[in-house]
């Protein structure tokens, strides 16, 4: 039985592609994750703040309002979630770098 190219060209396509599903680029990825951490840990805050503005009153009255408690997340848990971030970010990058490369290597042999 004789194959058709195009059912041929499928098939190796197949074969190539098996266990090699295509990754979007780093950049959506690393924003996504950024995002999704941004917001999980604002959400957390938010939760952890209100909770400390509902209980009893902390002697030092500035602690007490909610421009207080931004001014912490803002300079003091953001950067510090925001470096967290950039490291994994940058470990994730070297990590999937030959995947990219492999990735490259093989659009550019299919454009050929």
């Amino acid at each position: 039985m004789q194959v058709t190219p195009t059912i041929a060209s499928f098939l190796h396509r197949q074969d190539a592609m098996r266990g090699h599903s295509r990754l979007p680029p780093f950049w959506m990825l690393a924003s996504a994750q950024l995002l999704i951490a941004v917001i999980l840990a604002s959400s957390w805050f938010y939760v952890n703040a209100k909770a400390v503005l509902a209980g009893p009153p902390n002697p030092d009255q500035y602690v007490n309002t909610w421009d207080f408690q931004m001014t912490v997340f803002l300079f003091y848990w953001l950067p510090a979630l925001l470096l967290f971030m950039g490291i994994l970010l940058g470990i994730e990058r070297l990590a999937l770098a030959p995947r990219y490369a492999r990735q490259k290597a093989a659009a550019k042999q299919d454009a050929n």
